[in-house]
């Protein structure tokens, strides 16, 4: 069979051109046509321009050929050929459909998964810029001025981040700018002297200066009153912000000023306030209305005018009173002498009573002048403690009925101030004590008791004069300090005048207390 296949195979080969299948797929084509063939009959078959007879007989394969003419040979391949391409394409006609299906299937997924992809992508690049710009502007309202939002060249909205990172660095600037401004207010308001007090529509006080807290808590006692009523402190000061705020609508004007007085630990203090409405007007708020209220506290400058109207009262006291002195002096001695042979007793006490007044006279023109024109101060350096010493033992050597004490601190050392004047103040306020404990007679025990304090931690010390007296009435606590105001008609009232210039003089201050029994006058003065 092998050799007969060779030379039919050699016969296939005559035909290739009409061939297109391979020798080695043609014998193994050939080989299953014959061998499929188990039935004891025969089987004719066409095979490549031949055709073919075979039957088995006894296990062999009787095979007969019969070779058609080459006319019909080369049609009859081609025909044949044909008909094992269609066989072949029809039993591959469910696995190409299923293969297109499929094909088509994945080409579709593919498709749709792009779509869905650049759909992400585009909204990516849409969403991803809003959601920072949406981040961005939470962050800008928490106060963060300088955030900025990354600048994508490539992004959709690029002139939108672009105009937002613009607006952000010039609300940094406008906001810097601002805080300047209201840096140099603060400033401005920690540095003056005056109260400020801001005070919305409903009463409360919204902010204030550190001179504002200071004044409520001279004054009132109160150390926190942010966001309080003005009924908050008390009767007499909601009464009279009542008042001022009356007033200020009457006048129908935006803009009032008036003068405070009030008693103060039995001292009278005068206050100046100004009040003026103030428009708010706000991204937030709609257009309310304040009151900016500013309290200047002008008892020192009050007192200060009423000490220069004083001196410039004295002063021309002091130069009217002089001129006709003199003259008047010089005549009744002239007098005198002329008439000295004459004895008359009413002449002699008549011109001795001018001569005693004229005196007088004269030692009132001279107070009138040393408290008219103080002299200046003459820093150098002095033991403070060893004056007080020297000044109480003189007057323990001239009032021997009183018992004057010294308690005096050791760490008190040598200060730069005026001598002087300090011996000045200190015997203007011994002779007060000594006068006030003489003229009472309910005293069994008169003192006085002169001492002197360092504070810790502070750059000052103090002088204190005691006495166990009757003290000063009220009426005359608030203006004790001024001019020609004594509890005593026959004197003048000026030493205590003049040891208040003398102590403000020297960079201090003099607070009077009144003491159960007796009164105390401490004076503070830097060291």
């Amino acid at each position: 069979l092998q050799d007969s296949l060779s030379n039919e195979a050699n016969i296939w080969r005559k035909y290739r051109e009409q061939n297109d299948r391979s020798i080695k797929s043609l014998k193994g084509k050939f080989i299953y046509e014959i061998m499929s063939h188990t039935q004891s009959s025969c089987k004719v078959f066409d095979f490549y321009g031949s055709l073919y007879w075979i039957q088995k007989i006894n296990g062999y394969v009787v095979t007969l050929v019969y070779r058609y003419p080459e006319a019909i040979r080369s049609p009859l391949i081609k025909i044949q050929n044909s008909l094992d391409d269609y066989d072949q394409l029809k039993s591959m006609r469910n696995p190409i459909y299923i293969a297109y299906i499929f094909t088509f299937i994945l080409v579709t997924l593919l498709i749709l998964f792009l779509s869905v992809w650049c759909a992400f992508y585009l909204a990516r690049g849409i969403s991803k810029p809003i959601q920072e710009l949406l981040q961005a502007m939470q962050t800008l309202r928490k106060g963060n001025f300088s955030i900025q939002v990354p600048d994508n060249p490539r992004s959709d909205l690029k002139s939108l981040t672009q105009g937002f990172n613009e607006m952000t660095q010039a609300l940094a600037l406008a906001h810097s700018e601002l805080e300047r401004k209201n840096h140099d207010m603060l400033m401005i308001l920690e540095h003056i002297n005056m109260s400020v007090f801001y005070i919305n529509q409903f009463g409360r006080i919204v902010t204030y200066n550190p001179a504002a807290k200071d004044l409520v808590k001279k004054y009132l006692g109160l150390e926190r009153f942010k966001n309080k009523r003005i009924s908050f402190f008390g009767k007499e000061v909601r009464d009279e912000f009542m008042s001022l705020l009356r007033e200020l609508i009457a006048k129908e004007k935006k803009f009032l000023s008036r003068e405070v007085a009030f008693t103060f630990k039995g001292q009278q203090r005068f206050l100046m306030a100004y009040v003026t409405v103030v428009q708010t007007n706000t991204l937030y708020q709609k257009r309310d209305q304040g009151l900016l209220l500013v309290v200047e506290d002008i008892t020192d400058i009050v007192k200060a005018s009423k000490m220069k109207t004083w001196r410039e009262a004295a002063k021309q006291v002091a130069h009217e009173i002089k001129n006709p002195l003199t003259p008047i002096q010089l005549a009744t001695q002239r007098l005198q002498r002329k008439y000295s042979h004459l004895d008359d007793k009413a002449f002699t006490d008549c011109t001795n009573t001018i001569l005693n007044q004229v005196t007088i006279i004269k030692n009132l023109a001279a107070h009138f002048s040393q408290f008219a024109s103080l002299p200046a101060v003459c820093v150098e350096s002095a033991d403070i403690n060893k004056i007080i010493k020297e000044i109480v033992q003189f007057y323990q050597v001239s009032y021997s009925e009183i018992i004057f004490e010294c308690v005096l601190d050791d760490s008190l050392h040598a200060v730069s101030t005026d001598k002087e004047k300090i011996k000045r103040v200190l015997v203007n306020l011994l002779d007060n004590s000594v006068k006030a404990l003489k003229s009472a007679t309910n005293i069994t025990q008169p003192k006085i008791v002169v001492s002197t304090i360092v504070p810790a931690q502070k750059r000052q010390f103090e002088i204190m004069v005691q006495d166990n007296g009757p003290g000063i009435t009220p009426s005359l606590q608030d203006k004790l300090f001024f001019p020609y105001v004594s509890s005593d008609k026959k004197n003048m009232g000026l030493g205590l005048a003049i040891v208040k210039d003398s102590i403000v003089q020297l960079g201090g201050s003099i607070d009077l207390h009144n003491k159960k029994p007796g009164v105390a006058f401490t004076i503070k003065l830097p060291r």
